[in-house]
């Protein structure tokens, strides 16, 4: 195998860390049951909250920190979108921090998370004012 086939095997290889998985899946069922949210929306959680896990190289969530927030935003700021190539727009990246802050604050008042992460540090997951105004 060479160096070009096992980057794109590595790039087809699902990572993920179980116990992420065991929690997105619990937030999936919150959002269905206590929030009353459609599977459509539910899967845009979950896409915002993978490309989250994508910019911190898959971390656990006990390993928080509100630097993550700050790279997370740097991140989308630098994705394309699939179709255009052009830059993410300010309502979907808007969107997104909206669903991984939500996310995290949930996560929040889980059991053993309390510790670990902060209300603070899930603020750290705001838009700009002047993108968030341009967004809406």
């Amino acid at each position: 195998m060479n160096a070009q086939q096992a980057n794109r095997k590595e790039k087809t290889m699902t990572k993920y860390v179980e116990e992420n998985e065991r929690i997105k899946h619990e937030y999936g069922v919150y959002l269905r049951h206590a929030k009353g949210q459609d599977e459509t929306s539910i899967d845009k959680a979950r896409a915002a909250i993978r490309r989250f896990e994508e910019s911190t190289k898959f971390k656990p969530f006990k390993k928080f920190h509100r630097q993550q927030a700050a790279d997370f935003k740097d991140y989308i700021g630098r994705l394309k979108n699939e179709r255009t190539g052009k830059p993410l727009g300010f309502s979907t990246v808007d969107s997104m921090l909206r669903l991984v802050k939500g996310f995290f604050h949930w996560l929040v008042s889980r059991t053993g998370f309390k510790k670990v992460i902060s209300y603070a540090a899930v603020e750290y997951f705001n838009n700009t004012r002047t993108a968030g105004r341009v967004a809406h």
